[in-house]
């Protein structure tokens, strides 16, 4: 193996000595005790909706009665500990489920907070800091605001309520800088790891 791929892949044997020194010092057991959890974390899930070759049967797609749609909401809901969820092949990424989330829990009226600075440029035009009539929360009537209090994104918490010196209190969401830290430290840390984030703010 060693001398095919020095030889094949221009890689000197002392680097492919580093490689294979660094493989053994990693505890693949930690890794694989944790895929083993989730994957029976899953198939508990599973066994608990009772999922069956029912469930996997053509539908109409009108959505009516729908027993597969309805039990794989209900799988990633009990998976992620989660009160809901809402799973569909047609939500084609983050900012799309974000949209979704957004324009279903505000109103017209409502603001929204964004406490650790400006959200990355692909909600801009959902929450209409740029562009004008095009379906935005802002030509919805939903106001927004945004300030930096100095907290790192790593650790602030995604939703809490800020109030104001005047007693206003406002349900605050933070967005991270960068789209992944959000999925990073609310889901995947905590599935993967078993721990969260878990500091009070008081403002």
């Amino acid at each position: 193996m060693k001398q095919y791929i020095t030889q094949n892949f221009n890689i000197s044997p002392s680097v492919f000595d580093f490689g294979e020194e660094v493989l053994k010092s990693i505890d693949f057991k930690i890794i694989d005790d944790i895929a083993r959890y989730n994957q029976l974390k899953v198939l508990k899930a599973f066994q608990n909706n009772r999922v069956s070759d029912v469930h996997f049967n053509s539908t109409t797609g009108y959505g009516y009665d729908d027993a597969g749609r309805e039990v794989i909401d209900n799988i990633y809901a009990e998976v992620f500990g989660a009160e809901d969820s809402l799973v569909r092949h047609n939500i084609i990424n983050g900012t799309h489920a974000i949209s979704l989330c957004l324009f279903a829990v505000l109103r017209p009226g409502d603001t929204l907070v964004a406490v650790t600075g400006k959200p990355y440029d692909t909600l801009e035009e959902v929450i209409g800091i740029c562009g004008e009539n095009n379906g935005s929360l802002k030509d919805f009537g939903v106001n927004y605001m945004m300030f930096y209090r100095g907290i790192s994104h790593h650790e602030a918490p995604a939703e809490y309520i800020w109030k104001a010196p005047d007693g206003t209190e406002v349900l605050a969401s933070r967005f991270a800088l960068y789209c992944r830290y959000n999925w990073y430290y609310q889901v995947h840390r905590a599935v993967s790891r078993n721990r969260v984030w878990s500091k009070d703010y008081k403002w």
